[in-house]
């Protein structure tokens, strides 16, 4: 008698894509992109739309000194998995004509509610409106998204964008990232402070690349610092003012999804605060395979004397306060009644290019106030 043929190893869990819940009702279908329509792809069979590469170090030239070694990853660190096509984020060249539509269609109520205010913004600012009737109607979605976004659970968004995962977060994320796009940039020193453990802190070792998938936040007031327990001081060059669709931060910024970083310093552990200090990398230093030469370049230098300047405010009121004063109840605050880390006040969230230990299984926007 024949032996029964071995039982087949069980299927790997997928993870349920995020849902973005309206009070509403459920959100319409996601936009189907048509071949050759130049639109990305968010259902089987569509063409994949170009995915910004990952940063990875180059290899070090001849006589050059070498790029540090990586350091072996822990497995309390969760770095940022690089999204597929149709669950990108980073606006890359693909337009947006069909998640507009979306976006007009399932946040109708929240949409009316916010757009005759984001007009007059752009009434005020030529700039946002663009050369042509249609360039100021794909403007004018764009910039709603971004009010949408600010205005609802920024941080529930964040995490399904980090997680690479399809789902209807996607065509309301690449609006808000267009949308950003057309907003005044920002070029100087910023701080995020976050919640991270000592092992995610180590993770940021000098010339260590990151690459952030989705949106993060910080403050170009490092005086007022957010909620957390490590502080990153982030050198930018193409971050995104938000005052002018959002008064009541006026000084917030935002990186859009695909931006990546260097790491100039890592924490040193003889330091008072721990504290990670990083510059943004320009496109023109990322070739088209996403190798970065991890060389100190002169670029490095300004960004870091202007960060040491920015790092030394922060520790100024840091004494101010009392040894622990700020520290201890950024740390006693910086997470909600469930546990999680608080990320969407301004200038807090997670530290860049990783994500939450924490599962995420639905994604809430309640729309915006007028």
């Amino acid at each position: 008698q024949a032996a029964p043929a071995p039982a087949a190893p069980p299927a790997p869990q997928v993870p349920a894509a995020p849902q973005i819940r309206l009070e509403l009702g459920a959100p319409a279908p996601v936009p189907a992109a048509q071949a050759g329509d130049g639109a990305p792809p968010v259902v089987n069979g569509a063409e994949p739309a170009p995915v910004p590469p990952a940063v990875s170090p180059q290899p070090a030239a001849p006589g050059a000194p070498a790029a540090p070694a990586p350091a072996p990853q822990r497995a309390a660190v969760r770095v940022q998995p690089v999204p597929k096509a149709a669950a990108c984020a980073a606006p890359g060249d693909r337009e947006v004509g069909k998640e507009r539509d979306w976006v007009r269609r399932t946040f109708s109520e929240q949409y009316n509610a916010v757009a005759g205010s984001v007009s007059r913004v752009m009434s005020e600012s030529p700039g946002l409106r663009g050369a042509s009737r249609s360039d100021a109607a794909e403007a004018l979605t764009d910039l709603v998204a971004v009010k949408l976004y600010l205005s609802g659970d920024s941080g529930q968004v964040d995490r399904a964008v980090r997680s690479a995962t399809v789902g209807p977060h996607v065509p309301l994320a690449r609006c808000v990232a267009s949308g950003l796009r057309r907003l005044p940039s920002y070029r100087g020193p910023a701080l995020l402070r976050a919640r991270a453990s000592g092992a995610e802190r180590a993770w940021f070792r000098e010339g260590r690349l990151v690459t952030e998938w989705g949106f993060c936040a910080a403050r170009t007031n490092v005086a007022l610092a957010g909620e957390g327990d490590t502080d990153f001081l982030i050198w930018s060059m193409t971050a995104r003012r938000t005052s002018l669709v959002d008064a009541e931060r006026p000084d917030q910024i935002i990186f859009v999804p695909g931006t990546s970083f260097k790491v100039l310093r890592g924490v040193d552990p003889d330091a008072g605060r721990p504290t990670v200090l990083l510059r943004e990398l320009l496109p023109s230093e990322i070739d088209s395979d996403g190798r970065v030469d991890v060389a100190r370049v002169p670029l490095d230098d300004i960004a870091l004397a202007g960060l040491e300047q920015a790092m030394g405010i922060v520790e100024k009121i840091e004494k101010s306060e009392g040894p622990g004063g700020s520290s201890a109840k950024s740390a006693e605050k910086s997470v909600d009644a469930a546990g999680e880390p608080k990320t969407g006040g301004p200038g807090s969230g997670w530290p860049p290019g990783l994500v939450s230990g924490r599962k995420e299984t639905s994604v809430r926007n309640e729309g915006a106030k007028p």
